[in-house]
């Protein structure tokens, strides 16, 4: 069954790796959504996933400043996914990430 709440990895940053999400089994549908708070005129966030949480491949971007502001993933089959700030965010905001699973 899918869930129904989102789950962060980025909460109100510019720049890192966030929180590993697990889903306890693999999911393929999945999708990421990256909110922006204050002023950001640049940022890229990477959506990084993993079969075991130590091994990562990054399988999609956004790009936080143009819309949407989202991914839906249906690149293979992943337990774990993670947000990573690519390329730092320009303006003073921040950004946070969110996942859910669709299946």
């Amino acid at each position: 069954m899918a869930s129904t709440t989102a789950q962060v990895s980025l909460t109100n940053v510019t720049t890192g790796v966030g929180a590993t999400i697990d889903f306890t089994v693999a999911k393929k549908s999945v999708t990421m959504v990256v909110f922006t708070s204050g002023l950001v005129t640049e940022v890229l966030v990477q959506v990084e996933a993993s079969q075991d949480a130590t091994n990562w491949v990054s399988i999609a971007s956004v790009d936080a400043t143009t819309r949407p502001r989202s991914v839906d993933l249906n690149r293979g089959a992943y337990r774990y996914y993670r947000a990573s700030v690519a390329k730092d965010a320009v303006g003073g905001g921040k950004v946070t990430a969110t996942f859910m699973e669709a299946d």
